[in-house]
């Protein structure tokens, strides 16, 4: 019987002896899968911040892109504006010119009619002195 106990002895020894090494082991795996899972984290982090870094990266050139256009076009309608405001104060200047050359017409077209009235008035003038002396001598 003490062999038999003697063995049993052994064999719960070596029984809690390999739950002794199952347990360490077990905590070794799960030591070594947290620092596997940090790495992951880790990494997967990094990830995410190259990510986002590039993302910031387009998203300010896209901005920049923006502003570039919308630069161009309110120098564009800077430029057409202006180019509306030279067109229009030509075609005034046009208009201005043509009516000042029909004024000047018309001035010249009075002058001219109020001579032929002088010399109407002049010539019925010497009409009536003429007539008024052909009466007085008739």
């Amino acid at each position: 019987m003490r062999c038999f106990a003697g063995r049993l002895d052994k064999r719960v020894g070596d029984g809690w002896q390999a739950g002794r090494t199952l347990r360490e082991h077990c905590a070794s795996d799960v030591v070594a899968d947290q620092e596997k899972a940090k790495k992951t984290a880790s990494e997967l982090v990094d990830a995410a911040k190259e990510q986002s870094a590039e993302i910031l990266s387009e998203a300010e050139e896209v901005r920049q892109e923006a502003a570039r256009t919308l630069h161009g076009a309110h120098e564009q309608a800077e430029r057409m504006l202006e180019e509306g405001e030279a067109s229009a104060n030509e075609r005034a200047r046009r208009a201005w010119d043509q009516a000042q050359d029909r004024l000047r017409e018309a001035q010249l077209e009075l002058e001219s009619l109020e001579e032929q009235r002088q010399a109407t008035i002049s010539e019925l003038a010497r009409l009536r002195t003429s007539l008024e002396s052909m009466v007085r001598a008739a």
